[in-house]
């Protein structure tokens, strides 16, 4: 298996980007659940999940996402299975290059939420994004609503994308799921 992708399979560096995708991804909805769900409003731990880990991880999240999307359209593309018919296919490029676009966007709205409330993003104590000066709060509140606009349209997204894989793995046994996971050499 090589870095690039082939006609057969997805290269390592596709992989790296999906899964690395997915573990950000998780840990970004499941950051979110805790705080809103589990935790008292004021926790410190509260704090620690969403600008110790949530805001840095997603400003990380928009920068995989934009070299991930890149990396998809200057790549060769794994074929799809012969079962596949043409309104499938086009529909699972469609789901595809959104989960991309919409990774991106909630990312970015995420950013400008935080920055446009008057809050720096503190990226592991390594460097901040600053925030605006002055709180432009009908601006923050626009990019908040739009930040989980996008969480929404990407769990429906995956939803999408999980039916589709598993469609092809369990009723035509094509053995799709194969071509995403990693390989490991056994000793």
């Amino acid at each position: 298996m090589g870095l690039k992708n082939s006609e057969k399979s997805f290269g390592t560096i596709a992989k790296f980007f999906h899964w690395t995708i997915v573990l950000l991804f998780i840990h970004q909805y499941a950051s979110i659940a805790i705080v809103e769900y589990l935790l008292e409003k004021n926790s410190p731990f509260s704090s620690l999940l969403i600008g110790g880990l949530h805001k840095p991880l997603g400003f990380f999240l928009f920068f995989i996402g934009i070299a991930a999307f890149v990396w998809h359209f200057t790549n060769i593309k794994v074929k799809f299975s012969d079962t596949m018919p043409l309104w499938e296919k086009r529909f699972a490029q469609f789901v595809h290059r959104s989960l991309y676009v919409s990774l991106i966007f909630m990312a970015f709205s995420g950013i400008a939420m935080s920055v446009t409330g008057a809050k720096s993003i503190n990226i592991f104590n390594l460097f901040s994004i600053p925030a605006f000066r002055e709180k432009d709060k009908e601006l923050s509140s626009f990019f908040w609503d739009c930040h989980e606009l996008f969480a929404i349209v990407l769990i429906v997204l995956l939803g999408l994308h999980l039916g589709g894989i598993l469609k092809q793995h369990i009723l035509r046994k094509d053995p799709v799921i194969k071509k995403m996971l990693p390989h490991f050499k056994s000793r």
